[in-house]
């Protein structure tokens, strides 16, 4: 996956963690880091950068899933890595959808 997508999955993973920590930062009293991240993560051009990237980061995770047999016989840990983030990053993509539905509808009123 790295040799395919460079870093964008690095940036990728690093924004939809900080997604993540909006949802945690909201079951806790942090109110005021919750709302810097929600300052600058909610607007509606990192949303339409996370679906690109999505998309980008999709058709890298499919052309390296092909090779997902090689993961017990790799000789390397940084390729173990590789195999290991390709199942980390695909687990994101898949709950990223729900992620989203979960969160706009529990702030909706809060978007206008």
């Amino acid at each position: 996956m790295g040799n395919v997508m460079g870093s964008i999955y690095i940036f990728m993973l690093v924004t939809i963690l900080g997604l993540f920590m909006i949802m945690i930062l909201s079951v806790t009293r942090f109110r005021k880091a919750k709302q810097k991240l929600e300052n600058f993560l909610l607007w509606n051009w990192i949303i339409r950068l996370i679906i690109a990237a999505s998309l980008e980061l999709s058709f890298a995770l499919l052309l390296n899933w092909h090779f997902m047999e090689n993961i017990t016989k790799t000789k390397s840990f940084l390729e173990f890595l590789d195999y290991a983030m390709t199942i980390f990053v695909t687990f994101l993509l898949l709950a990223l959808p729900i992620f989203i539905l979960f969160f706009y509808t529990k702030y909706f009123h809060k978007l206008g």
